[in-house]
């Protein structure tokens, strides 16, 4: 579905902003807008790293690695559960 939405925005930037340069530069806020829903989406190993501390009480070791990320949903404060 994504790539069908590519391909119409795409052919709208062509016939909007024939230049290449502002049809590039008019890109960049869909770009932006992937990069930040993937992030939303998709919790960094601060995450996990910040659950382990509130769990356990301690500091999550400095050559520690994390292996296996699983949150099912973030809540209202952006906290995995």
């Amino acid at each position: 579905m994504f790539s069908v939405f590519l391909i119409y925005y795409l052919d709208f930037l062509k016939k909007r902003f024939p230049d290449k340069r502002i049809n590039f530069f008019s890109f960049i806020p869909l770009l932006f807008f992937i990069y930040a829903t993937y992030i939303f989406l998709v919790p960094g190993d601060y995450l996990y790293k910040k659950q382990y501390t509130s769990i356990t009480g301690i500091e999550f070791p400095e050559n520690g690695e994390i292996i296996y990320k699983f949150s099912s949903d973030l809540d209202e404060f952006g906290d995995g559960t």
